[in-house]
């Protein structure tokens, strides 16, 4: 009996060293490849990316709503259809945008072609566009002789009108001008090439009728 209670407790004395053993073992291991550590860092990437993904998806929805807020309409002189733009456009952007949906180019900085008259009209690319607005052409109006005529506002001389296609009666520039008076009446002075056109002026007409 003395022997078997020897074995017995040679057999637990080295069961207990080797569990020691395996412990130090797992510790080591543990310790060496920061398990813990990496499970920590693990869980905060993942909460990371779930922050990353909630700040895009709310960065889009507030975009799509600042879009949404945006949003206005306008008309242009000579078109009846109300066209849509983003705000603080002005009349450029808008035409290089997806919002003109009917053609409209650019001529120049003053002159816009107009898919409705199927002319290029003296539309300002750098009008601003605000809601509810109506894009108007830049022209004076004025009269010879109580009869309608126009020109662009940026024409810096009567010489320039009458050779423009403005001059709708065809008369010869030099002709034209020392035909129209400041005052309606044939006593008044007669025109300067270098001066402007003013709009609203009914100007006289002391020459061949129109």
């Amino acid at each position: 009996m003395k022997r078997n209670k020897g074995i017995t407790l040679i057999a637990l004395i080295i069961t207990i060293l080797i569990m020691l053993i395996l412990v130090g073992i797992t510790v080591a291991v543990v310790i060496n490849s920061n398990i813990i550590g990496s499970a920590k860092n693990a869980g905060k990437k993942h909460e990371n990316a779930m922050q990353n993904e909630m700040h895009a998806y709310e960065n889009i929805i507030s975009e799509y709503e600042t879009e949404e807020e945006k949003t206005i309409t306008f008309f242009i002189e000579g078109d009846t259809t109300e066209y849509t733009a983003t705000e603080g456009m002005n009349f450029e952007d808008w035409i290089n945008s997806k919002y003109n949906t009917t053609g409209y180019t650019l001529s120049s900085a003053r002159e816009v072609y107009q898919p409705a008259t199927g002319k290029t009209r003296v539309f300002y690319t750098a009008d601003p566009i605000t809601d509810g607005c109506t894009i108007k052409e830049h022209l004076i109006n004025f009269t010879i002789a109580g009869r309608p005529f126009t020109c662009p506002e940026y024409f810096s001389s009567w010489e320039e009108w009458a050779e423009s296609t403005y001059n709708t009666t065809g008369e010869e520039s030099n002709i034209t001008l020392e035909s129209i008076t400041i005052d309606g009446t044939r006593k008044g002075d007669i025109i300067d090439k270098t001066t402007k056109p003013e709009e609203g002026y009914a100007y006289g007409w002391a020459g061949p009728s129109l």
